[in-house]
């Protein structure tokens, strides 16, 4: 039977009668790709993949982003696919040779997406950082919202972008006339594709990060209450070189007065590549006073055009970096996929043996009583509750509700205690072994569990951010 079943089709039905052997089911197919064997090469079918993306059931939204650098020549030296990025996509290609094809629920899948959203975010602060250090104790300035909600858009954003990546490298496992890739063609292919979403898209992602960062950098600058009393109008200004657009150019020197809110969606960039700003209006009182609707006249078809591609909008205020209908998939949302992650997919060690690998016991804080308990809570005026940093800088507050809720009753009793471990807080946000992303749907606030393991207990702080 085995020699037959290599050279003919035989019912399953035929063999279970005639042999008294019970089929339960279909086996799963794995291609053994060997050097030399064309039959070998083959992956799946493209029947068997449906499957995979059924959760998510939605049309690939791909970019259309400009063949030309007409305008971000400012930028481009400071681009380069991080090693990072060059490391998941070689594994992801070894992961194809186990002929099975790749959904999110596959770690390198995962850590693609990882790798592309730490890369847009560095993007994102290297012309926001001098900034941030300023206001870095400036509790209730903007930017510490702003730039942690861009962190979640951005990992929304490359998720979905890796997942469309997949999507696209599964449907090269079947050639157009229905026969399965050998893997040498596929492999050929798969590399073009992946250098398409890692290094030309990426190039036009990450230099709209950049202006992003550059321009909400200046916008919460000069909206500051000081600046803007000593500078009450703004001015839109390009590059002035002959790579400014045509339609850009029409808004160079519109000048609008800051407390009006109708000029707020031209705060650039305003397209792929944009590389004007909005800057202080200095020679005193203007000649012309402009409004959004004026910018809105000058355009004309061209603004619709740059409300449909995202854009017409501002992202300092929004706080993002991507807009919805810039994610590769329509309507897509990250949790969807993100919680099929396991600790198996993910190759994860046990929880027991995390533990054993701890240096030491969770070290309780016995000086601490109940009657202490109140001085533990250190508040600042401005932020309105206790301020925390994590490993990554991003600012955490305890309110003074949530700090009583969680220091009295069954929480201040063995075996929780946790005014005893309040000291602790610190050290699991700055130093934690693990740190869990959940909640990460549009719209809604990205949540973190920092956990530390010990040998006897594992803490873990949960955050909204």
């Amino acid at each position: 039977v085995k020699e037959l079943l290599n050279t003919h089709e035989i019912p399953s039905e035929w063999i279970s009668t005639n042999f008294n052997i019970p089929i339960e089911g279909k086996k799963e197919v794995h291609a053994n790709f060997q050097k030399g064997s064309n039959e070998q090469k083959a992956l799946l079918p493209n029947k068997d993949l449906k499957a995979v993306y059924t959760p998510i059931n939605k049309q690939l939204n791909l970019p259309q982003y400009p063949k030309q650098d007409c305008c971000s020549g400012v930028q481009n030296s400071e681009f380069s696919e991080s090693e990072e990025i060059k490391k998941v996509t070689a594994d992801i290609l070894k992961a194809y040779k186990k002929g099975k094809e790749l959904s999110m629920a596959d770690k390198h899948a995962y850590l693609l997406g990882v790798a592309t959203a730490k890369e847009l975010y560095q993007a994102l602060l290297s012309e926001w950082n001098d900034r941030l250090k300023k206001v870095h104790k400036v509790y209730d300035a903007p930017d510490h919202k702003a730039v942690m909600a861009m962190e979640t858009n951005l990992f929304h954003f490359s998720f979905a972008k890796s997942n469309s990546a997949l999507i696209e490298l599964n449907n090269l496992l079947v050639q157009e006339d229905g026969k399965v890739t050998p893997y040498e063609d596929f492999r050929y292919e798969a590399k073009k594709l992946l250098s398409r979403y890692n290094r030309n898209y990426l190039k036009a992602e990450y230099n709209k990060a950049v202006a992003v960062g550059q321009n909400a950098s200046s916008y919460f600058e000069m909206m500051d209450n000081e600046t803007k009393s000593a500078y009450p109008y703004a001015q839109y200004t390009t590059i002035g070189d002959s790579r400014v657009r045509d339609k850009h150019r029409l808004l160079d020197g519109l000048i609008f007065k800051k407390d009006e809110t109708s000029w707020r969606k031209f705060v650039p960039p305003n397209d792929w590549g944009c590389r004007c700003e909005i800057v202080d209006y200095t020679d005193g009182f203007p000649p012309e006073v402009n409004k959004g609707s004026d910018a809105i006249a000058l355009l004309g078809e061209d603004y619709d055009k740059m409300k449909k591609q995202g854009f017409a909008i501002n992202f300092a205020d929004q706080k993002e970096v991507f807009t919805q209908n810039q994610l590769y998939i329509k309507n897509w949302e990250i949790g969807n996929t993100i919680n099929e992650l396991n600790a198996k997919t993910f190759d994860r060690k046990k929880v027991e043996d995390l533990m054993k690998a701890s240096n030491s016991t969770l070290p309780f804080d016995q000086s601490i009583n109940e009657d202490g308990i109140a001085d533990l809570f250190k508040e600042d005026a401005v932020l309105k509750g206790m301020p925390f940093r994590d490993y990554n800088g991003r600012l955490l507050k305890l309110t003074s509700k949530d700090f009583k809720r969680h220091t009295k009753g069954k929480y201040i009793k063995t075996p929780q205690l946790r005014h005893q471990l309040f000291h602790l807080i610190e050290e699991v946000l700055n130093h934690p072994d693990e740190v869990w992303l959940y909640n990460l749907n549009q719209g809604r606030p990205m949540n973190n569990r920092y956990v530390k393991f010990y040998q006897d207990r594992v803490m873990i702080v949960e955050t909204e951010i």
